[in-house]
C-alpha cells in the first residue's frame, strides 16, 4: 500500500467504526423506547390497551363491528373487517402473559365459525415457542413486542408518550 493511501484508508475505517458506533446507540435506544413502552402499556386496563389495538387496525382501514357482542363472546374479543375480509383480534393483556400454543389453535378453529379469513392474538407480553409454531401453521398473526408497540406509539396520548420517553430516558442514563 502507498504511504499516500494509508490517510485515507485510516480516516476511511475511523469514519465506518463511527458509523457503527452511531447506528448501535440509536438502536439501543429504540430498544429502550420499545420496552419502556411496552411497560406504560402493561399499566393500561385491558378495555384501553384493546381500544387502542382495535384503532390500529382501524387505521389500516379495518372496521370493528359493534352490536350486542362482548369481548370474549364465544372465545372472540373484536371482530374486525375490511373489504369483505373478516378478522378475529384476541386481546391479552398484562406483562407477566405469556401466550401458548392453545390461545392460538383455539382462535384458528374459530375462523370458520365466524366466517373469518384470519385472526390477530395481540399481547403486552409475550409469545412462547409453541405459539410461535402453531401461529405458522394457521391463519393466525402474533403481535407483541416491538411490532405492537410501533402499531399503538402514534395512537397514544402525549400524556403517556411522554412517560415512555421519561421511563425510557431513566433506563439509558
Amino acid at each position: 500500500m502507498s504511504f499516500y493511501l494509508l490517510p485515507r484508508v485510516i480516516g476511511a475505517v475511523l469514519l465506518g467504526a463511527a458509523f457503527a458506533v452511531r447506528r448501535s446507540a440509536a438502536r439501543r435506544r429504540g430498544e429502550l423506547e420499545v420496552a419502556a413502552g411496552l411497560e406504560v402499556l402493561r399499566t393500561l386496563r385491558w378495555k384501553e390497551f384493546a381500544q387502542y389495538v382495535t384503532q390500529s387496525f382501524e387505521a389500516r382501514g379495518y372496521n370493528a363491528e359493534t352490536g350486542q357482542r362482548r369481548p370474549g363472546e364465544d372465545g372472540v374479543d373484536i371482530v374486525l373487517t375490511r373489504s369483505g375480509e373478516r378478522l378475529l383480534l384476541q386481546v391479552k393483556h398484562g406483562g407477566s402473559y405469556l401466550v401458548g400454543g392453545g390461545p392460538v389453535r383455539a382462535l384458528a378453529g374459530m375462523l370458520a365459525a365466524h366466517g373469518a379469513n384470519a385472526g390477530v392474538i395481540a399481547t403486552s407480553g409475550a409469545f412462547d415457542a409453541a405459539a410461535l409454531d402453531a401461529a405458522r401453521e394457521r391463519q393466525v398473526t402474533l403481535l407483541a413486542g416491538e411490532p405492537l408497540w410501533n402499531g399503538l406509539r402514534g395512537l397514544l396520548p402525549d400524556s403517556l408518550v411522554a412517560e415512555v420517553d421519561e421511563r425510557a430516558g431513566e433506563t439509558a442514563g
